[in-house]
């Protein structure tokens, strides 16, 4: 009956959460390419161990609150 008025919604949803996954991508690299910035310019005085440990720590923290997001955002499929 609703066939078109489905398919409309799903590729509207569709849209949405590519439009979400787009943001979360390039959130992801601009946190990345701000660690690793910081990482370089702090092993110089730090040294590379350090400057590596303290970049694994940070990009893993900003990583997983946009994982936490996206996992909350899904909704429960319908039977």
């Amino acid at each position: 009956m609703n066939k078109s008025h489905d398919s409309a919604s799903s590729s509207s949803e569709d849209a949405k959460r590519r439009y979400q996954l787009r943001h979360v991508f390039g959130f992801f690299v601009t946190i990345l390419v701000i660690g690793l910035s910081t990482a370089a310019f702090f092993a110089r005085s730090w040294g590379i161990f350090w400057s590596a440990v303290m970049f694994g720590t940070v990009y893993a923290a900003f990583l997983l609150w946009p994982v936490l997001f996206v996992i909350a955002s899904e909704k429960p499929a319908e039977e």
